[in-house]
């Protein structure tokens, strides 16, 4: 594939900041956003839970978690469009990212001193669509800047998952420890991200200078983009990619928007930190999947995945309903980062292999609408739904049975997206424009 921005040339580099100085700002600068939405977004949910009815201020109606979590896909199926046209002549993608960051922690602190569920919804749906747009950018940035981006970027990358545990240790365990309880209900978690989206801005001053770029440019819609999305949709086996792809992310808002507040409930010491443990598992994932591709193959991946996705789920559910099994949550925790890896990743890779190099900008872009987006957005309807047809208003009121009914949702909706990835993947390694090459989409 080819990179969104042209490297840096020598020349380049000469001129600007020394490679490891480049390095290690765009580092920090995937950290600090991670840890930034990390600090609240996990307990988002618990903070919901304890002002939903007659609990706390009693601003949220029974259901609204799940509302609220819809707020980040529609921010992402934004992004790609406000990224394209931010980036035009006027604008350099540093400076960009300085206001962005500035406008998400304003929206936070709207939401943060909200006296309405609506005010708080709308806040949040400022949020994503200021936020998603920087992660974009800074994925343009860094490409372009790396002296070796296809070496060094999953490098830098990582550095956001190691921001997001950062996050959750702070929140989790810091926290707790220096204010002697737990915050995840509170809404400290907010204002903490509220500093460090700030903080952010500050960062972002210090980021190498990005011109504006034709290239970044493309990442808005076009007329081009517009005759590929057509030709490519003319594929079936590509729009059974997307179809198992949008299915197999509807049960992902239940872990996103509903751990934490379960956690809480079940008493668990410092659920925010121990939440990390399934980014810790992501980060093995990820270094292991190409040997484990070598093994099984894209297609056995993806399905090893959403069975991991339901077993996540189901072992929430058995934990519910026993009211015990202490090691059922802890490995449902593990298990995300295994089941993130193998879905998102391995459809990632699946997409690479259907299509000719010109279109995959946009194959992705597609995937990325149909998981991101679409998929999300209808699983946290999905588990508004669920929400209000199987809990209580406030949280103290669950009960055991009450979780695990609700856990059940996911579980099925996880069996769904099993049933059609096993049916409509394509088998035999062989993609719509020839064969695979079974070390990776490029035939490495």
């Amino acid at each position: 594939m080819s990179d969104p921005l042209p490297a840096a040339s020598p020349a380049d580099s000469s001129a600007g900041p020394s490679q490891r100085r480049v390095a290690v700002l765009l580092s920090l600068a995937w950290a600090a956003g991670h840890f930034a939405l990390g600090s609240w977004y996990v307990t988002l949910g618990s903070f919901i839970k304890a002002n939903t009815g007659d609990a706390g201020t009693g601003m949220f109606a029974p259901g609204f978690v799940g509302t609220a979590t819809s707020a980040a896909p529609i921010g992402a199926m934004l992004a790609p469009f406000l990224a394209g046209l931010l980036a035009d002549r006027f604008f350099s993608t540093e400076k960009i990212m300085v206001v962005m960051h500035l406008l998400a922690g304003t929206m936070l602190l709207a939401a943060a001193t909200a006296t309405s569920q609506t005010v708080f919804l709308a806040a949040l749906l400022g949020f994503f669509i200021c936020f998603w747009p920087t992660i974009s950018l800074l994925a343009a940035m860094s490409m372009k800047h790396l002296a070796q981006p296809n070496r060094q970027f999953p490098l830098v990358r990582g550095c956001g998952t190691l921001g997001w545990i950062a996050s959750g240790l702070a929140i989790g365990l810091l926290a707790p420890w220096l204010l002697g309880g737990s915050i995840e209900a509170t809404k400290l978690p907010l204002q903490v991200a509220i500093v460090a989206h700030f903080v952010n801005a500050v960062i972002c001053i210090w980021l190498p200078h990005t011109p504006p770029s034709a290239a970044l440019r493309k990442l808005a819609p076009s007329a081009e983009k517009g005759a590929q999305m057509g030709q490519l949709l003319r594929d079936r086996t590509l729009l059974s990619v997307l179809l198992v792809a949008f299915l197999a992310l509807v049960p992902s808002p239940f872990y996103y928007g509903f751990v934490n507040p379960f956690l809480n409930w079940r008493g668990m010491p410092n659920p925010a930190a121990r939440m990390t443990l399934g980014q810790a598992v992501e980060v093995v994932c990820m270094l292991t999947l190409p040997l484990v591709l070598l093994r099984v193959g894209l297609r056995n991946a993806v399905l090893c995945g959403i069975v991991t996705w339901g077993a996540r789920y189901a072992l929430l559910a058995l934990a519910a309903w026993t009211g015990g099994q202490q090691w059922a949550l802890y490995a449902a925790i593990a298990l995300h980062g295994i089941a993130y890896t193998f879905v998102s990743v391995s459809l990632q890779m699946e997409v690479e292999t259907l299509v000719e190099p010109k279109f995959r900008a946009t194959a992705q872009g597609l995937l990325a609408v149909a998981t991101s987006g679409l998929g999300s957005f209808a699983g946290a309807q999905l588990a508004a739904f669920a929400d209000k047809r199987w809990l209580p208003a406030e949280l103290a009121e669950t009960t055991g049975r009450q979780w695990a009914q609700f856990w059940l949702a996911p579980t099925m909706a996880a069996g769904v997206a099993l049933v059609a990835a096993f049916v409509l993947l394509p088998a035999g390694g062989r993609s719509a424009h020839g064969p695979a090459s079974a070390g990776g989409p490029n035939g490495t």
